[in-house]
């Protein structure tokens, strides 16, 4: 998260520091980031695939 999102981005406030992680988590992270140590899913088609599964 620090060397992806933190490190390249400058705040003013720390709402907008809260505002940005949420966002970058819901919005990239985990429904566009694929997950090497899940068979190269993003999270949000892992836990779908976990879903049927059960």
């Amino acid at each position: 998260l620090k060397k992806e999102y933190i490190h390249h981005k400058k705040f003013d406030t720390i709402e907008e520091i809260k505002v940005g992680v949420f966002e970058y988590i819901e919005k990239w992270y985990n429904r566009e980031r694929i997950q090497e140590k899940i068979g190269y899913l993003t999270l949000v088609e892992f836990e779908e695939m976990s879903k049927k599964i059960i």
